[in-house]
């Protein structure tokens, strides 16, 4: 698997963090750039570190995790990608809460019966 995210989801992820969080002192059209280059950079991150099986759950509502694995990934994702991601412009606090955010949708498409898209458009459409 090259990416488990397509070009759109990487589009609606940048979207998603631009509502959801401020870089002090960046513009908003920069901050749109950053976003989905996080974007992507997660996308390759997390790809090359969990199996494929769990990463078709973000588009196939009928593929859930167990809750147990959705906590684990929960616990685990976010330190992994921190340790992983080389993102100096960005303060330490902001790259946690970013890591969030994302990690949250990833985990709940993983684990409920929905997908990554209508996650994120079920938040896109009520900002």
């Amino acid at each position: 698997m090259a990416n488990f995210l397509n070009p759109t989801q990487h589009a609606k992820i940048a979207r998603m963090l631009d509502k959801s969080i401020n870089i002090p002192f960046v513009s908003s059209d920069r901050e749109a750039d950053i976003f989905l280059k996080v974007a992507r950079v997660i996308d390759e991150k997390v790809e090359s570190r969990l199996p494929d099986e769990l990463l078709a759950g973000l588009n196939a509502p009928e593929i859930r995790v167990a809750d147990i694995v959705a906590q684990a990934l929960r616990e685990n994702l976010v330190p992994m990608l921190e340790g992983m991601l080389t993102l100096p412009f960005l303060p330490a606090d902001i790259k946690r809460r970013l890591l969030e955010v994302v990690v949250d949708y990833l985990v709940r498409a993983m684990a409920e019966n929905t997908t990554l898209d209508d996650e994120l458009d079920a938040f896109l459409s009520t900002v």
